[in-house]
């Protein structure tokens, strides 16, 4: 796993290098002090994941951002923004662009070590499903010694949801439960757009998906499935979700509340063990 670090700052290439060391998972880290220099360096070294500053000299996050999201080539390396703007205008720039998450400065270590972790394990998950869908398409070859089929074992990655207006839908479980997107898949005909959503803590994924075509609301019916929310302060999340108007539903005796998204899915907020 290669992780590339551009960062006009020799102290911040020092210390984010120092926080990745810490992580000890394996990964390869690679630094870049001029931002000219950085598109040469991705096509030399495939990096897995690029932590960008945004403010630099002579050329800005925001100009490498776009250069990289122009090239097909490197649609799915996860790009992490690090920027001291916290204003809603900055951030919804870079998702524009195609970051698939910020980092606030200064970097706290815990924060990085969460967000880092799920950008990881997502990327290990994407090359995985790469692999076995190349060994799949390539199918058995004859020469071998054919061997017995592997146990699968699975691992509980997303949800899936489909949303009619993803930018609104991102928002909404942004500002009700703190997700951030990790990572974003749309095709060349941009008929479709996929979100990936993390909590920073669990490694599960919520996905967004938006078609272009769908037009009309999406018909719920009787589905009775929902996503479950495990909150720290149990009783500030209320009063937040209260102020939002998106409580649906309140049972006071399991001490439980669910709340409503833009397109009428529910998601259960229920209390952390010993909150």
């Amino acid at each position: 796993m290669k992780i590339l670090v551009v960062d006009d700052q020799r102290f911040n290439l020092a210390v984010t290098q120092e926080y990745i060391k810490n992580l000890d998972m394996g990964c390869e880290t690679l630094t870049c002090k001029d931002p000219l220099d950085c598109l040469d360096i991705v096509a030399k070294e495939n990096p897995d994941i690029i932590l960008l500053d945004l403010v630099m000299e002579p050329i800005s996050g925001i100009d490498v951002l776009r250069e990289l999201r122009a090239n097909p080539q490197y649609a799915n390396v996860a790009i992490v923004m690090f920027t001291g703007f916290s204003d809603r205008e900055s951030v919804q720039r870079c998702y524009e662009l195609g970051a698939n998450d910020y980092i606030s400065k200064p970097v706290a270590e815990a924060e990085f070590k969460a967000r880092m972790k799920v950008l990881i394990d997502h990327r290990k998950a994407v090359l995985e499903l790469g692999e076995l869908r190349r060994q799949l398409k390539e199918g058995p070859s004859s020469g071998k010694k054919r061997t017995a089929a592997p146990r699968p074992r699975f691992k509980y990655v997303h949800n899936n949801l489909n949303v009619r207006d993803l930018d609104k839908s991102v928002a909404f479980y942004h500002e009700a439960l703190g997700l951030n997107i990790v990572n974003t898949v749309e095709p060349d005909d941009k008929s479709f757009k996929l979100a990936f959503m993390s909590d920073g803590v669990s490694g599960h994924l919520l996905e967004l998906t938006w078609l272009r075509d769908r037009t009309e609301p999406y018909n719920l019916g009787d589905n009775e499935i929902h996503m479950a929310f495990a909150a720290d302060y149990y009783d500030a999340a209320y009063q937040k979700h209260k102020k939002m108007g998106c409580i649906c539903y309140e049972n006071e005796v399991m001490g439980i509340y669910f709340i409503s998204d833009p397109d009428g899915y529910w998601s259960e907020i229920v209390k952390l063990p010993n909150n």
